[in-house]
């Protein structure tokens, strides 16, 4: 919810230390065979509405580039849209958002044939396969 903000509040609330999470995952643009996936949009705009229903919301950057090392040892170049949110505590910790956020990971990932698909939570990085 939307709420009017003093400065004093911020103070008080970093003060407290209070916690918020970072929630980021990539949609790729291109699958393991660097061949281009149609409807990048699409799983982009699932993926928003699953934080959205996890997290309270989400926003989605198109990336410049990326490059990610196969299991072969190959490059693979990739424009992703990563998906980030700002997430409560406890809505992160919840397992069973959790388990809704890896089902739907890993269903991308199998329907855009990744051979993994990147998530992020703080300052942790898991490679979902």
């Amino acid at each position: 919810m939307a709420d009017s903000v003093t400065p004093k509040q911020l103070v008080a609330t970093l003060n407290a230390g209070a916690k918020h999470d970072l929630v980021i995952m990539a949609v790729p643009s291109h699958d393991r065979r660097n061949q281009p996936i149609h409807g990048q949009d699409l799983w982009a705009e699932e993926a928003l509405r699953v934080f959205s229903r996890l997290f309270g919301g989400g926003t989605a950057f198109q990336a410049f580039r990326g490059v990610y090392r196969s299991e072969t040892g190959d490059d693979l170049w990739d424009r992703p849209i990563l998906i980030e949110s700002y997430a409560e505590r406890q809505d992160v910790e919840n397992e069973r958002n959790l388990a809704a956020l890896l089902q739907f990971i890993r269903r991308m990932k199998d329907q855009t044939n990744q051979e993994c698909v990147l998530l992020v939570i703080n300052e942790y990085r898991w490679l979902i396969a």
